[in-house]
């Protein structure tokens, strides 16, 4: 079963991801340090980059430089797009509701 870890501090939109992704092991942390020391037992890591103390982009910086790493998904907009996939995202939605969509086309491609 893959597993996706939600780097995210609203409850309800962790809560709603949750259920949307039916068939995976689901975890979540409010904190990007944990998701960074953590981020290695998932095969799929979903950061916002508005994050704070520790924002996304850290989260992001330190995983994507990683050799073997979890796919990444960034919410975000699309004026933070190109630098997430220059720092090794998979892809950027803006709306945390359209990672089981992306996850799902990129699983068919694969």
């Amino acid at each position: 079963m893959p597993t996706l870890l939600i780097v995210h501090d609203d409850e309800l939109l962790v809560a709603q991801l949750r259920e949307c992704m039916d068939g995976w092991t689901v975890g979540s942390t409010e904190h990007g340090d944990t998701a960074v020391a953590e981020a290695d037992a998932f095969d799929v890591v979903v950061v916002d980059v508005g994050r704070a103390p520790i924002d996304g982009w850290f989260v992001l910086a330190n995983l994507g430089s990683l050799e073997v790493r979890p796919q990444l998904v960034v919410v975000g907009s699309s004026k933070t797009e190109l630098r997430a996939l220059r720092l090794g995202a998979l892809a950027v939605v803006q709306d945390v509701q359209q990672v089981g969509d992306v996850l799902l086309a990129d699983l068919a491609v694969a």
